[in-house]
């Protein structure tokens, strides 16, 4: 590639203390299928052997611009935005990996499809040493008002699997917003969705290394908070005065999967989940309202497993009312009563 000549690709990392990981995140760009790309790593004040491993890199599309104040993950990310030449932006983390032929694929789709300006992907996990699928279910990816009701309820998208175009972006006038600190990527997607439409794809083209050092790990309480600001936003011209409490149970409850406090709860978090599938799909094409009532129910479900398996919702007695959009997920008779005996059995040994 002609260093004069601006890429097509420019692929954003920021790095702080990185130097156990880095190494072979960036050695996975280099074997990528497609060669028309440039890595721009932001170090942020690094106080370990980050910088050393990133110049040991002789190959002249990896690109080091060093802060010399910590600006935190947000403004390094900014500013390797602002650093970045090619028409199409790709995220990859400092901890994870691109498959070889993961910029190929998704230069290939923004291509294909003028209307999307993002396009994701699924990814595997590495932990404790094993890999494994994401196990997240996206239904139908490719439906543009599909991933948009999905990222009404919830972050489906990992950040490091993501492609936009640069152009949009820039149109933002603000690239990631410091106010958001933690759901900054989330935050963003939502004001990309007014550019245009994002798409997820199937594949499995970056695969996540999950350990304990991870942001998202060690703040997740901060991440609810701005997550939650977020939603109440987006909420509020539906729900009114209801917004700030619909968005802390979807984002507390119905995002992560994790249990309700009791009944009564799960049963508010269906009354205000329906009323924002029926404002959201009012004029939408039957296809488009199924694969928002699959991928609704299919959270719900989830929600209500991890729910009675913790104890936290009777069996009998009318323990949780569906809400209509639950008719699209599925829960088998023996699985509800599976569940609800091993939290009988947890309620019992505590």
């Amino acid at each position: 590639m002609n260093e004069v000549t601006a890429p097509r690709v420019s692929v954003l990392m920021a790095a702080y203390n990185g130097g156990a990981l880095i190494r072979h995140s960036i050695e996975s760009l280099l074997a990528q299928t497609f060669e028309d790309f440039e890595v721009v790593v932001v170090d942020d004040g690094s106080t370990d052997g980050t910088v050393a491993t990133i110049e040991c890199f002789q190959d002249p599309r990896v690109r080091l611009i060093r802060n010399p104040d910590n600006l935190g993950v947000v403004g390094a990310r900014n500013r390797a935005f602002e650093h970045a030449r090619g028409n199409y932006i790709a995220i990859l983390d400092q901890d994870d990996l691109s498959r070889p032929d993961r910029l190929a694929a998704q230069v290939a789709f923004l291509d294909a499809h003028p209307g999307a300006v993002m396009v994701a992907s699924d990814v595997d996990i590495i932990e404790n040493g094993a890999e494994r699928p994401s196990g997240r279910v996206y239904g139908d990816g490719g439906n543009a008002n599909a991933v948009k009701w999905m990222l009404h309820i919830g972050n489906p998208l990992y950040h490091s699997s993501i492609m936009y175009r640069g152009a949009a972006a820039r149109r933002l006038g603000e690239y990631l917003r410091k106010d958001y600190e933690l759901c900054e990527d989330y935050e963003f997607y939502i004001r990309l969705l007014g550019q245009g439409e994002i798409a997820i794809m199937p594949e499995r083209l970056t695969v996540i290394r999950e350990h304990s050092g991870r942001a998202s790990k060690r703040f997740t309480e901060a991440l609810n908070i701005n997550a939650v600001k977020l939603l109440r936003d987006l909420y509020a011209p539906e729900l009114g005065g209801d917004a700030q409490e619909a968005a802390v149970l979807v984002i507390n409850h119905l995002a992560s999967g994790d249990p309700v406090p009791d009944a009564a709860a799960l049963a508010r978090l269906g009354g205000l989940l329906d009323r924002l599938v029926i404002a959201f799909t009012a004029n939408l094409p039957a296809r488009d309202r199924t694969a928002i009532a699959d991928y609704s129910g299919h959270l719900w479900w989830r929600l209500v497993r991890a729910s009675l398996r913790a104890g936290r919702l009777p069996l009998f007695g009318g323990a949780f009312e569906r809400p209509k959009v639950s008719a699209c997920g599925r829960m088998g008779r023996l699985d509800i009563v599976l569940s609800a005996f091993v939290g009988l059995f947890r309620r019992a040994a505590s």
